[in-house]
């Protein structure tokens, strides 16, 4: 994969990975931005309920505590006059002050009367079962007020919510009570939610205090902590959003919760805001990867590409390379300044090289029969080689090539065509390997070269392309015989440094493991 592919998947992935991360968490976000928003002005609404409620409750206190009042209930309540709740005059007393229920009690919390009456049907009802063990939650309240104070507090009275006002002393003019606590009851029902919610401009409902269908959520922040009022928020959908609102009775239960919808209008807006927003986004952030991409491939990758043209011709290119061009400041120039430095210390050594090989084309060290060096010249050009090799500490190896066959082709066509065989050989050899290295006919049907490689890899190359040569000429037929070769590696280390003659040595000495192993071969076959 080429360093341009990798990066067009990397970034094609940095691209889908963001994008990603964006839509799934940059939407989260936001989206819980919306809902905090939306949660605040709900619970500005709360407040406002909260406060509608208690100016309710402060008008029917007031409403019940007028002297006109305390006469009306006082009559209602005598039992001397039995007076009926039918009547026009008594009903308007229940009516007008938009009461359920009064009562009085002594100043113990005993109730002595108490009267119900049903507004919706205009008739007497029986007072609540529970009236009096629910008024027995309030004492610890009474007990604490003085004689002129009232107060107000939330009953459930048969699991019906009511507003319940207590005054007290009931003494208007003229009963024959006393002393005592005049209680008046207001049921919380769907009239009274209905004008509440009018007056808060909000569509107010009761729900049950067992709080049915609420998330375990929900409950616990209602029923958290010791307040007469806690609140709780909660999203409902996509489109709604609720605002609830528990009262506590004296005793810490639930008496009464309210509730409210209102639409999600910035979650709407945001949801359609949204597929406007992202594919902008988006589209942003893919052109602006393009643009990297492109800045990048000019300043990077091509510039490492034209670094790369250079290094590939070093190996095969003798003579001198032009320098790499330095562009800029940054770490490929440094680089490029780097290979320059190489290139130019691989020229000098190549310079000195072929003067030593001109100095030595005048000696007497060439093989009349093939043109390669004789075993004088090898020995003589490879210790300098070797010199070389030792000042610049570079490794090197010396390949040994023995034909296989030659014998065989002197024995079955001749000495005449045993000499075409070597001279084949030779000009094989010298069209695989470099004209910088030294090739050598070290007698009969020896051959070397050194150096032929200074890697393990080059050293495989160059044995691969000899055997490729060889299998091709051995093709093509235009010789009576075919050439077989065996051979022998000894690579050269600068900092274990030895002869030309100890490298011919063990390149020799392997070569004849080699030949064993294939005439243990023919033998088995």
């Amino acid at each position: 994969m080429t360093i341009r592919s990798k990066l067009a998947f990397v970034l094609g992935v940095s691209m889908l990975l963001f994008i990603a991360l964006i839509q799934v968490f940059g939407r989260r976000v936001m989206k819980e931005q919306v809902r905090v928003q939306e949660e605040s002005t709900v619970r500005t609404d709360i407040k406002r309920v909260i406060t509608l409620f208690e100016e309710e409750e402060n008008g029917f206190v007031a409403f019940t505590e007028s002297e006109s009042f305390r006469a009306d209930a006082a009559e209602i309540l005598d039992p001397a006059r039995n007076r009926s709740l039918d009547s026009h005059k008594v009903a308007s007393v229940f009516l007008i002050n938009q009461c359920d229920i009064i009562a009085c009690a002594d100043p113990s919390g005993r109730v002595l009367q108490a009267r119900m009456f049903d507004r919706k049907s205009g008739g007497e009802r029986a007072v609540p079962t529970d009236f009096q063990a629910r008024l027995d939650m309030i004492k610890p309240l009474r007990e604490t007020l003085s004689p002129a104070e009232d107060f107000s507090v939330i009953l459930a009275f048969e699991k019906i919510p009511h507003l319940v006002v207590v005054h007290p002393s009931l003494k208007p003019p003229p009963n024959a009570f006393g002393d005592g606590l005049l209680i008046v009851a207001r049921k919380i029902d769907g009239t009274f939610m209905e004008q509440l919610g009018r007056i808060a401009n909000l569509p107010l409902r009761r729900l049950p205090t067992m709080k049915i269908g609420l998330p375990d959520g929900v409950k616990a922040a209602l029923d958290a902590g010791t307040n007469r009022f806690t609140t709780a928020v909660r999203a409902v959908s996509e489109d709604t959003i609720s605002g609830l609102v528990q009262v506590r009775d004296p005793g810490g239960a639930p008496a009464l919760v309210m509730s409210f919808d209102a639409p999600r209008l910035l979650n709407a807006l945001f949801n359609r805001s949204w597929t406007l927003f992202a594919g902008v986004f988006v589209g942003a952030v893919l052109l602006m990867m393009i643009l990297s991409a492109v800045v990048i491939d000019k300043m990077v990758v091509a510039r490492l590409s034209r670094l790369a043209a250079v290094v590939k011709t070093i190996d095969s290119d003798t003579d001198r390379p032009g320098p790499v061009p330095v562009e800029g400041g940054d770490e490929i120039s440094g680089l490029a300044v780097s290979i320059n430095g190489m290139l130019e210390s691989l020229h000098d050594y190549n310079e000195e090289r072929r003067d030593l090989i001109q100095r030595l084309e005048s000696d007497s060290l060439e093989d009349p029969l093939t043109g390669l060096y004789n075993r004088r010249g090898f020995l003589t050009i490879g210790r300098e080689y070797l010199n070389l090799s030792a000042r610049n500490k570079t490794r090197m190896h010396l390949l040994f090539l023995d034909m296989d066959n030659l014998k065989q082709i002197n024995d079955t066509f001749g000495h005449a065509t045993g000499d075409e065989a070597i001279v084949r050989a030779a000009e094989i050899i010298k069209s695989v390997f470099r004209s910088s290295d030294v090739k050598s006919r070290l007698g009969g049907d020896e051959f070397a070269v050194f150096p032929i490689a200074s890697s393990i890899q080059g050293l495989k190359s160059s044995l691969g392309r000899f055997h490729e040569k060889i299998s091709e000429f051995n093709r093509s037929g235009i010789c009576p015989f075919t050439l077989s070769f065996s051979s022998g590696v000894a690579g050269y280390d600068p900092e274990n440094p030895s002869t030309i003659e100890d490298l011919l040595a063990r390149a020799d000495k392997r070569m004849y493991e080699e030949k064993r192993r294939k005439t243990e071969n023919d033998d088995r076959a």
